[in-house]
């Protein structure tokens, strides 16, 4: 995946982020907190980039 404009960290975070949303559904329910960790720290990373 490539964004115009964008540092490829802020693709790998997005990336992340998707990933944790699928693996979510697939986990045992004890292991979704801490991918829900990992995925709003991403999430919050792509979101700060793309304000600016």
């Amino acid at each position: 995946m490539t964004a115009p404009g964008l540092p490829q960290s802020v693709v790998d975070d997005y990336a992340i982020v998707v990933a944790v949303l699928a693996l979510a559904r697939k986990v045992p329910l004890p292991d979704v907190p801490p991918l829900r960790a990992v995925g709003t720290r991403a999430l919050l990373r792509v979101h700060h980039a793309l304000l600016g």
